[in-house]
């Protein structure tokens, strides 16, 4: 009913304008459905016309432009045209898009420190907290930072850490080692108190075997390593220059290293430093099997190490020659040739990095002009079972990989440099790499007849000196908490929420940090 309601009012009266000769039943039915959009009669049209194949091909509508807002034409408006090339450069435009919302993320405050210098190595600075130079950032920008040691540091005003009682004391050590003068002010101590008030052994007429972990009885005279007590009489061929930082998780490891890192590069040393052991062995990089040597050889990564590496120590290795000549491949290097050259051979050819970088390493460990330190972190990754497989799919030992080989010769004293020291540190995030074999060596477990370990990484622990580090002390864990309050990690300080969080944290540096930033 009111479907014909509305086809007698609103058609009837247009009727009179078509000629009546010419009216049919479908011309009556087009005209009705199509002028005036009938929902009825326009619909089952369609359909019918559809069904013959004689619909019309319908247009689709243009969509409109979007509305050009202010900000758009804002942005648009800051597009400048640099050299008359006509190149646009998009300036940083507040409230694009990647822009933290800065109701809710703030950028830290500026905080006023001073510069972790050579100078500032001393005992009158422990406790404070010093920032990284300029300059030496920009070179850790190309080593890279250690993964969770860069996140950390990322929501501070910039890198900045604590000077403590073991970075002076570790640093001594790498003096001595290097043949640096030493600061005649503070005593060389061997090695740093541990929780059980006990000393590593650096003297030169001893040292420890760290494989046999037996224990021997120490006298109240004799200063002992905490674990491994098995004194052999040392001679010049299997002393070492190598030391290990070992301690628990969290504990700072990774910071110390950074930190005897940082004092090398400030100094004129050549510094090859490798923030991540992990992603030597972790199955990441391509890696090629060489005949000759039954090794494999991973090309991309020791092409990137040589790259670090000349990046980092251009202004000293320019004044390094080649003592003899070289082959390498179709390649011929000569003597007296820099050694940044060589250097650019593995950078330009990746498949002979690795004979490059042995060549390196090889040339500069008898230069006496410039002290050399060679610092790994997590290089308890390089004495375990890689995931890189062999030929006949079964998972290889770090060993069999000529990167981690090579940097193991060094720390276990098969190849030495003659002013230089080897130093790295243990890692407990990733729990795949954890080493047995360096457990053993190190003291920390007992050795078990019913487990057989690697002999071929067993012969690289031997010589490594073990360096506990310790947790904070009350003093470090108040001027780091001082140091979170001006950085606005942390809102306010007092006594008791300080002991708090450190006796709920027990001193450890990385727990007392998240206690500071989430307020656990």
């Amino acid at each position: 009913m009111m479907g014909s309601q509305h086809f007698y009012t609103k058609s009837i009266p247009y009727l009179s304008s078509i000629n009546s000769s010419k009216i049919t039943k479908s011309s009556l039915f087009n005209f009705i459905s199509f002028q005036y959009q009938f929902p009825f009669i326009s619909s089952n049209l369609i359909i019918q016309q559809k069904r013959r194949g004689t619909a019309k091909a319908q247009k689709k509508k243009k969509l409109s432009a979007p509305a050009k807002t202010k900000s758009f034409q804002k942005s648009k408006s800051k597009l400048k045209k640099k050299g008359g090339q006509g190149e646009a450069q998009e300036e940083t435009v507040s409230g694009s898009i990647g822009t933290k919302n800065t109701e809710f993320y703030k950028p830290p405050p500026l905080v006023s420190l001073e510069e972790l210098l050579p100078v500032t190595y001393g005992e009158e600075n422990i406790g404070k907290v010093f920032k990284l130079p300029e300059e030496i950032v920009q070179k850790f920008d190309v080593f890279k930072y250690p993964p969770l040691l860069g996140k950390e540091l990322e929501i501070l005003p910039g890198p900045s850490l604590v000077m403590r009682r073991c970075s002076i004391d570790l640093v001594e050590i790498i003096k001595s080692e290097m043949g640096m003068e030493t600061n005649s002010d503070t005593e060389p101590n061997s090695g740093i108190e541990t929780n059980s008030s006990t000393e590593i052994n650096s003297s030169t007429e001893t040292e420890y075997n760290s494989i046999t972990a037996t224990k021997a009885s120490s006298s109240k005279d004799t200063k002992t390593n905490s674990i491994t007590a098995t004194k052999t009489s040392s001679s010049a061929d299997t002393k070492t220059n190598s030391i290990i930082l070992t301690g628990q998780e969290g504990v700072g490891k990774s910071v110390l290293l950074l930190q005897t890192v940082n004092y090398a590069l400030c100094e004129p040393c050549i510094v090859i430093y490798i923030s991540d052991g992990t992603k030597f062995v972790n199955s990441t990089y391509p890696y090629l099997k060489n005949v000759k040597t039954d090794e494999f050889f991973q090309p991309t990564l020791a092409k990137e190490l040589c790259n670090r590496i000349k990046l980092v120590n251009r202004r000293f290795l320019k004044d390094l020659l080649l003592k003899k000549d070289h082959e390498i491949g179709r390649v011929r290097i000569k003597q007296g040739t820099n050694v940044t050259e060589l250097l650019d051979i593995g950078i330009n050819d990746s498949n002979a990095a690795q004979l490059v970088f042995e060549i390196f390493l090889e040339e500069i460990s008898t230069n006496i002009e410039y002290p050399i330190l060679l610092a790994v972190d997590a290089i308890n990754a390089f004495y375990t079972v890689s995931e890189y497989t062999d030929v006949d799919n079964t998972r290889m030992e770090a060993v069999r990989l000529s990167l981690p080989r090579t940097i193991l010769e060094y720390f276990s004293g098969h190849r030495r440099f003659a002013r230089g020291a080897v130093i790295g540190a243990m890692s407990h995030i990733d729990k795949v790499f954890l080493s047995e074999p360096l457990d053993l060596a190190l003291g920390f477990i007992q050795p078990s007849p019913w487990v057989q370990y690697s002999p071929n990484i067993l012969k690289y622990t031997k010589g490594l000196k073990r360096f506990d580090v310790p947790i904070y002390t009350r003093g470090e864990a108040k001027s780091v908490m001082n140091y979170y309050r001006e950085s606005s990690i942390i809102d306010h300080v007092h006594d008791q929420l300080f002991e708090r969080y450190y006796i709920a944290t027990n001193g450890v540096p990385r727990k007392f940090y998240v206690s500071c930033c989430k307020g656990l």
